[in-house]
């Protein structure tokens, strides 16, 4: 970052496409503040400007020796904020001479503060928002109808908690408008000391209300960075918010950190009214106590965010899980482990065992879709094993187009030996088309393989002589099956699943016919995901012959309703292993948990559609 750890950081802020860095000397010889400028925040300039401070009187004006400085956009102003030893928050912006000067110091706050200005909406006047520091546990939100100068304590905001990544050391870091409302994002220590970084969404209109608060870090600081490394700054670049960390005696050091934020749901209304709900008897899949059965680790960088969302495949008498996983750029890749029971993991790879390549080709810009709050790669994988080859169908997302269906393969021997000579994906949906939750048949239905690519409003198949000849021009069309939204069902409105989503785990072989789990939402219960289950003709797939009046699995438990994506349960894996049914799903978008049922109870229950007797099993957590 900086050339040389005689540079101490003072803050990072994004103005006019460029990052700009404060800096100074730690030596005498060469007193003074500095400013460095960076086109893609990683890489900054060698020839620095110096930057002066000065009160309103026109003298100058000392940081002191260890400044918390924030920088915020106020309308289209930069300005900066930073407290003085009088505990006064001072505010400057910039004069046409370069210089900054003091244009407000409002005495009501008194820490580290960030502010934005809400523009004129309705009828009523545009007024200034700012979130500020009130001691190591408090934020607390500021308000004005006139300026800076006039902010107001409005009263606490958030506050640490007892447990989690932000028990102590709250700061507001930056703060912007968003389409879901006012985004606030701040770093904290975890119950270990570690920095961390969280978010959280106000009401627009209600600025007090909170909307959204992150449950698990965004970031936390990596073991390589000194414990007591400072935050100077973040800054939007691309698809990231860079953060940027400074050691005592260490240069500047920059992270990329995916905006998860902007997969933050927000509410809709409907202008119609649903009918009454028509219920059906329940057919549950059984939690295991042993859930989660994956979460991330924090030391391996590529999956220190995220574990979710695992295909599954039973091999060689084991079951093999590809899980999607994730560190905190966002980047999506998958990871490897092996049970020999289904429950208990009984190895798990260091390393990635899929790291996708290029299946869209890659152009600047970015697409404005987020999934799983990712910034790109290979997401929710679905494998199948046909003829001694594992095929591996995922939804690839690059960041600049938007997400399609990507297909590769591997020979079950590699796979086995764990020699990842995955075969080049390909896109076989079309191009420029969002399409997610698309699965193979693991078997051949009259000598083709076929390709479930829509649930809603009918059954959409795709038979296909060779799946090597996909791609390359040669796209398989289907309706846009996704885009944020599903299908809305008129003829299912007093249904569980009046919206559906699309397809989970690939269909399952069971001699009553292909059982196949989907997910979908009732919009009387908005913003969760469930998962239903049907039964399709085995040699005619298009033909439903069961399909459950009530969702199989719903999000209940704190893994699922916790996390970064609260209230999802996303099946991606389900196997059939010594008649027992295991369903494997992704939790809130955060961890990986299985859910089991007795296979042949399962199916009477679904034909008669009976509520199944559920046998208890060995499921405790190992420790």
């Amino acid at each position: 970052m900086t050339p040389s750890n005689i540079y101490q950081g003072l803050l990072t802020f994004e103005k006019q496409g460029k990052v700009h860095l404060f800096w100074r000397s730690t030596r005498s010889s060469t007193p003074g503040i500095f400013s460095v400028e960076s086109s893609n925040g990683k890489n900054f300039k060698k020839s620095s400007g110096a930057v002066s401070f000065f009160r309103v009187d026109g003298t100058k004006l000392a940081l002191g020796s260890a400044p918390i400085l924030r920088a915020s956009m106020v309308g289209t102003k930069t300005v900066l904020s930073f407290v003085n030893s009088q505990k006064e928050v001072l505010f400057v912006a910039p004069t046409r001479g370069g210089s900054w000067k003091v244009i407000a110091t409002p005495v009501e706050l008194h820490g580290p503060t960030v502010c934005l200005k809400l523009p004129a909406k309705g009828g009523k006047k545009s007024r200034i928002i700012a979130f500020s520091a009130r001691g190591m546990r408090v934020i607390s939100q500021g308000s004005s109808l006139r300026d800076l100068e006039q902010l107001k304590d409005a009263g606490d905001v958030l506050e640490a908690r007892r447990q989690g990544f932000d028990t102590t050391a709250l700061l507001p870091l930056w703060t912007e408008l968003i389409p879901q409302g006012i985004l606030l994002v701040y770093s904290a220590k975890n119950t270990l000391g570690r920095l961390t970084v969280g978010a959280a969404i106000f009401d627009r209109e209600r600025p007090k209300t909170l909307l959204w608060r992150s449950d698990v870090p965004l970031f936390e600081v990596p073991a390589h960075v000194a414990s007591d490394a400072a935050l100077i700054g973040g800054a939007r670049v691309g698809k990231y918010f860079f953060v940027y960390l400074q050691s005592p005696g260490k240069v500047v050091e920059c992270f990329p950190m995916a905006r998860y934020w902007e997969a933050v749901q927000k509410n809709k209304r409907h202008d119609f009214v649903l009918p009454p709900r028509k219920k059906g008897v329940m057919i549950r899949l059984e939690r295991l106590e042993a859930n989660p059965v994956l979460e991330p680790i924090a030391k391996h960088a590529w999956e220190a965010f995220a574990t979710f969302n695992p295909a599954a495949i039973t091999l060689d008498g084991r079951v093999h899980l590809l899980y999607r996983a994730q560190g905190y750029d966002g980047l999506s890749v998958l990871g490897y482990a092996v049970s020999q029971d289904g429950i208990h993991i009984d190895e798990r790879l260091t390393d990635p065992a899929f790291v996708p390549s290029r299946a869209i080709d890659t152009k600047e810009g970015r697409y404005p879709y987020v999934s799983g709050g990712g910034t790109g790669g290979c997401e929710d994988p679905r494998l199948v094993e046909i003829d001694g080859v594992v095929y591996l169908m995922y939804i690839a997302f690059d960041g600049a187009h938007p997400p399609g269906i990507a297909l590769s393969h591997i020979s079950k021997a590699n796979f086995l030996a764990r020699k990842w000579r995955w075969a080049r994906p390909k896109l076989i949906s079309q191009p420029g088309q969002i399409q997610k939750n698309w699965v193979l048949f693991p078997k051949k239905i009259n000598g083709k393989y076929v390709i479930l690519h829509g649930l809603s409003p009918t059954i959409r198949l795709e038979y296909v002589d060779d799946l090597k000849k996909l791609g390359n021009g040669k796209y398989i069309e289907s309706l846009s099956s996704h885009g944020g939204q599903g299908y809305v069902e008129a003829r299912r409105l007093r249904a569980w699943d009046n919206i559906v989503r699309g397809v989970g785990a690939p269909p399952l072989w069971t001699e009553h016919g292909w059982l196949v789990f989907y997910h979908g939402m009732d919009m009387r219960d908005p913003g969760k995901y469930k998962v239903g289950v049907m039964l399709l003709d085995l040699k005619h797939p298009d033909i439903i012959l069961r399909r459950s009046l009530e969702p199989v699995l719903e999000p209940e438990t704190s893994y699922e309703n916790g996390g970064h994506k609260r209230g999802v349960v996303y099946v991606c894996g389900a196997v059939i292993k010594d008649g027992k049914l295991f369903v494997y799903y992704g939790a809130a978008d955060r961890t990986s948990a299985v859910a089991m049922a007795d296979l042949d109870t399962f199916l009477q229950s679904l034909l008669k559609e009976e509520a199944p007797v559920l046998k208890k099993m060995n499921t405790k957590k190992i420790s």
